[in-house]
């Protein structure tokens, strides 16, 4: 099992300490320049988490929709092993994400935050590209809407690894 942590901070000096803390004493696996990180710094937050620890997987939680290779190759410049792109992205563009990030050696999470149905999109993806990782993701604000609960989550994760690996 790995453990990742998502740094869904806004201040990047609390979560460079936090990352070092956090990896640095072996509480996690994978260190995650979350998207608000990423949007508060750009891809320098991506390169302080390679600096402040060089050694852990750093997860670029990107959320592509657009313009696939061009994110891929800024967060490979800037450390990341792992990177992500939305599945409500055209598939041309989760296509040349994933084809970018396996030449350029890094693992790639589709995320299905915002997919209404998800097992028929994870299919239609899976059947066309290859991916490392699918992420099942439903925000908070759609969690508190819709009183999304855990049990929920478990059921469609049970599904979707019986029907796709």
């Amino acid at each position: 099992m790995k453990l990742q942590v998502a740094l869904d901070l806004t201040n990047l000096d609390s979560a460079v300490e936090l990352a070092k803390r956090l990896f640095g004493n072996g509480l996690v696996d994978i260190i995650e320049a979350g998207t608000p990180l990423i949007k508060a710094y750009g891809m320098y937050s991506v390169s302080r988490m390679r600096v402040c620890c060089p050694t852990a997987p750093i997860f670029a939680d990107l959320k592509t929709m657009d313009a696939g290779r061009i994110e891929v190759k800024l967060a490979a410049e800037h450390g990341a092993n792992m990177v992500s792109v939305l599945a409500a992205a055209p598939l041309d563009t989760i296509r040349e994400f994933s084809e970018e990030a396996r030449r350029l050696g890094l693992s790639t999470v589709v995320d299905f935050i915002g997919v209404v149905n998800v097992e028929d999109r994870v299919k239609e993806v899976l059947s066309t590209v290859k991916v490392d990782y699918v992420g099942l993701h439903v925000g908070i604000d759609v969690q508190d809407a819709r009183r999304v609960t855990a049990e929920v989550l478990i059921d469609e994760a049970e599904s979707i690894r019986s029907r796709y690996g």
